[in-house]
């Protein structure tokens, strides 16, 4: 059996709570990525049709994306910002789940039209950067983000 990923129906989005809660938690997020702040932005992502979320079982998921599109600015056309892609720690590492996850990025972008990706690899706390892993996926590092936290 192969593995696949699911897309998370509006009335279905709490399913994916408690995985944010681990990366949440995982990453040791600054004060002004809270997990209300996360809930909130989720849920209105799904009301205005600009934001996804994908699962690999909606009872017990050990694998989400959170996957939004809106028009670039300094990019022409559609662009997908990869919010969110986290694996639990002991579903961590295996190549089918790697290739699936970065297939359904790309499938999801396609559907939108959108002309490019955009992830990013978090330094916050105890995080570790995943930049080897978008670049074996053909990402190019464009920009470094800077984040002042006004709190």
């Amino acid at each position: 059996m192969s593995f696949r990923l699911y897309p998370v129906p509006e009335s279905k989005i709490s399913s994916v709570v408690p995985l944010i809660e681990q990366a949440h938690a995982e990453m040791d997020m600054p004060a002004l990525a809270t997990l209300e702040q996360a809930k909130r932005s989720l849920e209105a992502g799904y009301a205005n049709k600009t934001l996804a979320a994908y699962v690999d079982n909606l009872q017990e998921p050990k694998h989400l994306l959170i996957l939004s599109s809106f028009p670039g600015l300094l990019i022409e056309g559609l662009v997908v910002i990869i919010h969110l892609i986290y694996s639990a720690p002991e579903a961590r590492g295996d190549v089918e789940v790697l290739k699936t996850l970065h297939s359904t990025i790309e499938n999801f972008a396609r559907f939108k039209g959108a002309g490019s990706i955009v992830g990013s690899s978090c330094v916050y706390g105890t995080s570790r950067p995943i930049d080897p892993m978008w670049k074996s996926q053909g990402y190019k590092q464009w920009e470094t983000v800077y984040i002042k936290e006004l709190i």
